[in-house]
């Protein structure tokens, strides 16, 4: 790491005089970078430079630093402030805000975020997602195509987190559709006391080729994160549900009963920002008939090519205990898609 900032501050002895960047981060190693503060969350400080664009420094590894133009900071157990920050030749952090005489003395640790995204400070939503595709043609023996779209919106606001997914797949062979499945879902998220939240989950699903016309399960119940950052997320949920189903086969009848319903959700960046693992799962228990469940996963890796490009290779699985009798209980895939992010 000592390296990395030594490398950073001779680039910018390579900067004409001319260009004036007042922010000022101060390393633990000595080192003092010059640039824009952006923000910071995460444990991660995001100061923007001339010679290098954004980069991303440990705030583990800052000893202090000051700006020019006030900056908002939301202290732990505080409300956020407002104000310019400078550093003391003693070393101690000072806020000063607009109209005050003297500043107020913070330490580091206590910082949460710099200027914070409108979720965390109230201010009105964060909104995020994606959009992915993927395509295959085979010409020759077999005239075949298929398809896939997928697509997640996501909304947070503070306390309160809002997620939309639909996915779409369709299989044409020598002009025959052999494939067409679909699934959505909806979820709403209420924070509550630490790590704790209460769930309610919408989960609707079609597939033609195992003659399921829909299933749809709606659930509630209480979730915990066991780690909720930019880096890093892992949360489960369960609670009871109910669950109707709709089929196009004589071999199972349209039914309606109660579920308990189990959810995992996961991702961790592992490179930068730039190569992120993922693993989502979903399973639906027939509390009328016990030896009935269905467990669907998805498990795989983003590529973030650029800020707005990605490519994901992952692997679906399902397995439905209870299928039609013409049919396998197992169903697996693996997908690559290329799509937008933003």
């Amino acid at each position: 790491m000592r390296h990395s900032y030594a490398f950073l501050v001779f680039l910018s002895l390579l900067i004409p005089a001319s260009v004036t960047w007042a922010d000022v981060v101060y390393m633990k190693n000595g080192d003092r970078i010059s640039g824009k503060v952006v923000r910071m969350s995460g444990k991660k400080l995001i100061l923007r430079t001339s010679y290098a664009g954004e980069i991303d420094i440990q705030w583990t590894e800052v000893q202090a630093f000051s700006t020019e133009k006030p900056v908002r900071l939301y202290l732990k157990e505080s409300e956020m402030t407002r104000g310019v920050v400078k550093t003391k030749e003693s070393g101690e952090q000072v806020l000063i805000v607009e109209g005050a005489a003297a500043g107020t003395p913070f330490d580091l640790a206590s910082v949460d975020y710099i200027n914070p995204p409108k979720h965390v400070s109230g201010e009105g939503f964060t909104w995020s997602g994606n959009v992915n595709v993927g395509f295959e043609n085979e010409r020759g023996n077999t005239d075949k195509d298929e398809y896939h779209l997928d697509g997640e919106l996501r909304v947070r606001g503070k306390g309160v987190r809002y997620r939309l997914y639909g996915e779409f797949e369709r299989e044409t062979s020598n002009n025959r559709t052999t494939k067409s499945k679909w699934k959505g879902i909806g979820e709403y998220n209420r924070d509550l006391r630490g790590k704790w939240y209460v769930f309610t989950n919408l989960f609707t699903e079609g597939d033609r080729k195992k003659d399921l016309d829909i299933r749809a399960t709606l659930s509630a119940g209480p979730g915990y994160r066991i780690f909720d950052g930019e880096d890093l997320n892992l949360s489960v949920e369960a609670g009871p549900g109910v669950t109707v189903e709709r089929w196009d086969s004589d071999d199972r009848e349209d039914d309606e009963y109660p579920v308990a319903r189990f959810g995992v959700n996961y991702d961790q960046y592992v490179y930068r920002r730039l190569v992120q693992l993922f693993h989502r799962q979903n399973t639906l228990w027939n509390l009328e008939t016990t030896s009935d469940y269905v467990f669907t996963s998805q498990t795989g890796v983003n590529f973030d090519l650029t800020k707005h490009v990605r490519s994901t290779l992952r692997f679906d699985y399902e397995y439905d205990n209870e299928a039609p009798r013409d049919r396998k209980k197992k169903d697996s895939k693996v997908l690559a898609t290329v799509g937008y992010k933003w």
